[in-house]
């Protein structure tokens, strides 16, 4: 026989599952959904968007 106990049980297991499969979705979701790139407005390039004089300008300085 069911008791009121159990069903309670069950009431709060249900919402546990619920929760873990939004969960599961949200994760899903982020793994697939397109990457955005963090715009900065700063031009960039191989060695931090140093040109060779200004390498040489901050080794001297």
């Amino acid at each position: 026989m069911i008791t009121k106990y159990d069903l309670r049980k069950c009431k709060y297991l249900k919402l546990e599952m619920i929760d873990l499969q939004d969960q599961v979705n949200e994760l899903v979701s982020m793994m697939t959904s397109p990457r955005i790139s963090q715009l900065t407005g700063m031009p960039g390039g191989d060695n931090g968007g140093r040109d060779n004089t200004t390498n040489t300008i901050a080794k001297v300085d």
